[in-house]
């Protein structure tokens, strides 16, 4: 898997939309696990969000750990959970992440988490 990193909460990776410091709060669960591409691989913090639609990775994150991005063919529309617009999503990574004995290949929505 390639050397392992251990992040801090600022550079947090999140299973939907989140502002890191609410997890000091401890109230949003979050899974320990490691998150691979190619040569990459980090231990990272995972918030399970069980309201988001998809999968997002935050965009500046990915920028600070070179993680490898696609364009989509056509920028998709984010809506927050309020209703209100946020940023196009016109980029995504695929990467896999390892829970345990567990690999799963998944494809990240690049967006503005914090």
């Amino acid at each position: 898997m390639g050397n392992r990193s251990v992040l801090g909460e600022e550079a947090a990776f999140h299973l939907g939309a989140l502002n890191p410091h609410v997890n000091k709060e401890k109230s949003h669960l979050s899974i320990s696990c490691v998150l691979s591409q190619k040569k990459f691989a980090a231990e990272i913090s995972a918030m399970v969000d069980s309201g988001a639609t998809g999968l997002f990775i935050d965009k500046s994150w990915v920028k600070k750990t070179g993680l490898k991005t696609y364009k989509r063919r056509k920028p998709i529309k984010l809506t927050l959970f309020d209703g209100s617009p946020a940023e196009d999503i016109t980029d995504v990574v695929f990467a896999e992440l390892h829970f345990g004995k567990h690999i799963q290949k998944l494809k990240f929505e690049v967006t503005t988490l914090i």
